[in-house]
């Protein structure tokens, strides 16, 4: 974890500026910080000269990491495992943001979906996962997608870590094109 704490932090910077883009300022109130643009209100016998930055609206955002764990993803799972633990120390904390995270593999129709982790499963889990396989990327974009569904949050995004190579292109436009018409 220490060797990903200056990335994990770019995350969850990034994620945390959708909070700030759901508040505005409002002026004109009788508590608050003082509104330099109000400050001749008192002079006309007007206490409304502070102003006070409110949330319009929760972030209300599912994140769901999906990483291809396959045979030609081999010489790659240092990189695979740092992005799970980026992705995994930057949005654990943000108010807001649900997070989790799972690896793939498996055969052309047939996926072997792992969780790493998410609300439930407090610590990222890299043990006992299932490497190697063929790469049933369609597959593992619409399990995800349909576990995506289950979190209550009304936006979702799903991020794919692979090497690009899947079993089935034809798959995997088939899967992305459904979770776009969500």
């Amino acid at each position: 974890m220490s060797q990903v704490q200056r990335e994990s932090r770019e995350i969850q910077q990034t994620f945390q500026r959708q909070q700030d883009l759901n508040s505005r300022w409002r002026h004109g109130l009788e508590r608050g910080k003082l509104d330099s643009r109000r400050l001749w209100k008192p002079f006309a016998g007007d206490p409304g000269y502070y102003k006070r930055r409110d949330v319009v609206s929760r972030p209300s955002l599912a994140v769901g990491l999906l990483l291809d764990v396959s045979g030609s993803m081999s010489g790659y799972m240092a990189v695979v495992e740092q992005t799970a633990a980026v992705f995994f120390q930057g949005l654990r904390g943000i108010s807001g943001v649900n997070f989790a995270a799972w690896c793939y593999t498996g055969q052309l129709a047939q996926v072997t979906l792992t969780r790493l982790c998410d609300r439930e499963l407090p610590r990222l889990c890299l043990a006992g996962v299932d490497k190697g396989g063929d790469t049933p990327s369609g597959a593992a974009i619409a399990a995800a997608k349909l576990l995506l569904e289950r979190m209550p949050e009304k936006r979702k995004l799903l991020i794919h870590f692979t090497d690009g190579r899947p079993d089935s292109a034809a798959h995997v436009l088939s899967a992305v094109r459904a979770c776009c018409d969500a």
